[in-house]
């Protein structure tokens, strides 16, 4: 179905917001060693160790490498239970739901689903847009109607939210780029020092309810707002 446009398996695509807060946090990885006393950071995909270079906080080829002898049956199982069955709750979240569901201000129940209406879904789709970001907001348009995941500059785990940025496709928009983020750092420090307490947005701060810290050493910085005391940000995981 068309709606399902912006799918592209397991990557998803985030909202201008978060992509600002993610290639920040990528610019000051760059070049650092991972956290390895984080028990994710020993299963990401890839962390960017050189300038410009790929990151991929993916977990999820991590989780089932201990089956890689198993038997097809084992295997199929082990990946439906580790990753693929973290994928669909999310898919149906930011897929079929209200925004106030993703951002943790309406709660799922037996009376009340929250479901998007027909002229919401319509819209969406004549836009090319399938799901929402984490945050709540829509995300991003995507490069072209035929655009891939991989081609895309940034993008983000459905399953377990690592935030994938590959500059080799397609570089950032200069306005995400090293010195205009190392910049946009400056001048909300400048504004922090002469305002004693003003952060601007979800720069400091996840978006959710939890308004967890968030810093380059945590593999996920997007919380889930949705999830109960979500375990995946906060550098908890």
């Amino acid at each position: 179905m068309g709606y399902q446009l912006r799918s592209h398996g397991f990557k998803a695509q985030l909202c201008h917001s978060c992509i600002k807060d993610e290639m920040e946090l990528y610019w000051q990885r760059q070049g650092t060693n991972p956290p390895l006393q984080l028990p994710s950071m020993r299963m990401v995909a890839r962390w960017p160790m050189l300038n410009t270079s790929v990151q991929d906080l993916c977990i999820c080829r991590a989780t089932i490498v201990n089956y890689e002898n198993h038997c097809h049956a084992c295997r199929d199982d082990a990946w439906n239970d580790l990753t693929a069955s973290e994928k669909a709750e999310p898919e149906d979240i930011f897929g079929t739901r209200i925004p106030g569901v993703a951002k943790g201000q309406k709660a799922i129940t037996a009376n009340q689903q929250w479901r998007n209406t027909a002229a919401t879904r319509q819209r969406r789709h004549n836009n090319r847009i399938a799901r929402l970001c984490p945050c709540g907001n829509l995300p991003k348009k995507q490069l072209g109607p035929q655009t891939i995941a991989a081609r895309e500059y940034i993008s983000y785990c459905l399953a377990c939210m690592g935030v994938k940025v590959d500059p080799r496709w397609n570089k950032p928009p200069v306005k995400y780029r090293e010195e205009a983020v190392a910049n946009l750092r400056r001048r909300q420090r400048l504004v922090a020092a002469v305002n004693v307490g003003v952060v601007a947005p979800g720069y400091h701060r996840t978006k959710g309810p939890l308004r967890e810290i968030r810093d380059p050493s945590f593999r996920v910085n997007i919380e889930r707002g949705w999830v109960h005391n979500d375990p995946f940000v906060g550098g908890h995981f």
